[in-house]
């Protein structure tokens, strides 16, 4: 009686093509190399063309990505800046999730160090020509990326348009920490 349903889904799988998927994620903190892998490699498993653009902040994460079946990753490296200001933050780095952080002026003093490195690093990945035009060329049909470094929304909205507005998704609902500064002088910031 309905048997006409399954010619005609038969026919739309055919129709079906994968996304062209551009993923942004920092080299920094592991819990969040590791979501956006899982992200990247559950998406390349199922069919999509994922791309994953991944500037270095912390240079001892550099070979740690967590990704297994996505294989197009274009890395940026750190800037002498970001890798001056990381070294100079190790102790507080290797202390921030070990140590009493009941005082809320713990994490206040670094903010300021915190949001320059993630400048300098966006800073870094908007001033690359080269890079820019391989991504715009990519012609990416949607872009992903999580509140915790805004420079990826600076990348889709001023460089790429080839991503359009609607396409562009944050792999989480809500930013814990603001992490660029509102100084005009910020490359996301600028006009």
């Amino acid at each position: 009686m309905r048997l006409w349903i399954v010619p005609v889904l038969l026919a739309c799988i055919g129709l079906a093509e994968p996304y062209k998927i551009l993923m942004y994620t920092n080299l920094f903190g592991h819990s969040h190399i590791k979501m956006l892998g899982a992200v990247s490699d559950t998406l390349t498993d199922a069919g999509h063309d994922v791309t994953v653009l991944m500037p270095v902040i912390d240079f001892k994460q550099e070979n740690k990505t967590e990704m297994k079946s996505t294989k197009k990753i274009i890395k940026v490296p750190p800037g002498q800046d970001t890798s001056t200001t990381i070294a100079a933050m190790e102790k507080f780095m290797t202390q921030m999730w070990t140590s009493d952080n009941s005082n809320p002026l713990f994490m206040a003093f670094h903010a300021p160090a915190m949001s320059a490195i993630f400048a300098s690093q966006c800073r870094k990945v908007l001033e690359d020509k080269e890079l820019l035009e391989r991504l715009k060329a990519e012609n990416f049909d949607l872009a992903i990326t999580e509140p915790f470094d805004t420079c990826a929304y600076g990348l889709g909205k001023r460089r790429l348009s080839a991503v359009s507005q609607r396409s562009r998704k944050t792999a989480a609902k809500r930013s814990v920490f603001k992490t660029q500064p509102r100084r005009r002088s910020c490359c996301v910031c600028a006009n």
